[in-house]
């Protein structure tokens, strides 16, 4: 699927201020034609030749065209203050993640390290605030955009990084895994619980095992049809799970 944008998060260190700014790849990742990634091979060669010859002992230049370096990032379209008011731990937002593309490029979430989360829409200039996180999941969590054929919105599925570090899991017990999900207008649901919300899902069954210490997930993606959720370690001898978000299963 083509890009029509990319979204790039920065961090203003000074003040802890994330910034979000829209790179158009047609324009600052491609060369706008043939002919102008051709003349930038022929530059290219030109110089590794002419180097070569000032110096035969240099290692040879590669000819493979260059970029032209971006002078200036293009201006945000939107900022972000963290805020953890009354946290005692580093204030920051842990996460930034893009909300299903099948619908729109435009929708963000982040969270920061309270748990809060947010899902901006740059296309529509607005920010929802959603419900928190049952239970934060670190910086660099598992993150993936499902697409159910027969759902109106994706789902976002967050899994923290080391599952099981903060709670078990267990019945009443937050959970280390978690889908945002879109709950449309039903006759069965009253009006506080229409709309996006956070919904805890069984965590990984292995770190239920006696044992167990906080096991970093390597590698994570989407198989099958893109409703199955894999996700694997090759430490502690975890090996792969799966999760059907379609049966809603348990990983196994």
């Amino acid at each position: 699927m083509k890009r029509r944008c990319v979204n790039l998060v920065t961090r203003n260190w000074e003040n802890g201020i994330y910034a979000l700014r829209r790179l158009n790849p047609d324009v600052h990742l491609f060369y706008q034609s043939k002919n102008d990634a051709k003349e930038v091979t022929e530059i290219n060669a030109m110089d590794s030749a002419a180097s070569a010859a000032d110096d035969s002992k240099k290692t040879k230049r590669s000819s493979c065209p260059r970029m032209r370096s971006l002078r200036r990032l293009p201006r945000p379209i939107a900022r972000f203050d963290p805020s953890p008011a009354g946290l005692w731990i580093n204030d920051g937002l842990e996460w930034f993640e893009l909300l299903g593309p099948r619908r729109s490029e435009s929708r963000v979430v982040n969270a920061n390290v309270a748990g809060d989360t947010v899902l901006y829409d740059a296309d529509e200039g607005i920010i929802f605030n959603l419900p928190s996180l049952h239970e934060p999941k670190g910086s660099n969590p598992v993150c993936l955009s499902i697409t159910h054929p027969d759902a109106e919105e994706d789902a976002l599925y967050v899994m923290d990084r080391y599952p099981g570090r903060a709670s078990t899991g267990g019945p009443g017990m937050p959970s280390c895994f978690e889908v945002l999900e879109y709950r449309p207008s039903s006759r069965y649901l009253d009006d506080s619980m229409k709309g996006w919300g956070w919904r805890a899902l069984p965590p990984p069954p292995f770190i239920h095992e006696h044992g167990y210490e906080p096991t970093r997930i390597t590698s994570y993606a989407a198989v099958g049809d893109g409703t199955t959720l894999c996700i694997s370690s090759d430490r502690n001898g975890i090996g792969t799970y799966c999760f059907d978000t379609v049966e809603a299963d348990p990983l196994t």
